[in-house]
């Protein structure tokens, strides 16, 4: 038997919501607030595991000119759901959204 660490147990059942990832960005607008508190969190972990940092140059690349690294369409996606979701009654999911993107939104 193999022994797995629980980062590489996360990163297996993260990996289920590959064909998910979507749906999930477009119908957390719709959940109720502690849904969208769960979801969000959940989202962040899988972007902040599977997506690179916005923010990241590509190595070797030290000059101030170099081009960023591009977002992926669905990081994309779920940047703009975080956005319409900074306008939730909740305070919760308010802040919920806010701890997203500042993890995960490019710096420009």
């Amino acid at each position: 038997a193999e022994v797995v660490g629980p980062e590489e147990a996360l990163r297996v059942q993260l990996a289920h919501l590959h064909p998910h990832f979507r749906r999930l960005c477009q119908d957390v607008l719709v959940m109720d607030a502690w849904a969208q508190q769960c979801c969000l969190d959940i989202l962040l972990r899988y972007c902040r595991l599977f997506f690179a940092c916005p923010n990241r140059r590509p190595a070797g690349e030290g000059d101030a000119l170099a081009e960023p690294v591009p977002v992926p369409e669905d990081l994309a996606a779920f940047l703009k759901s975080l956005k319409l979701l900074l306008c939730s009654a909740s305070k919760g999911v308010t802040l919920a959204a806010v701890v997203a993107l500042c993890y995960l939104a490019p710096s420009d």
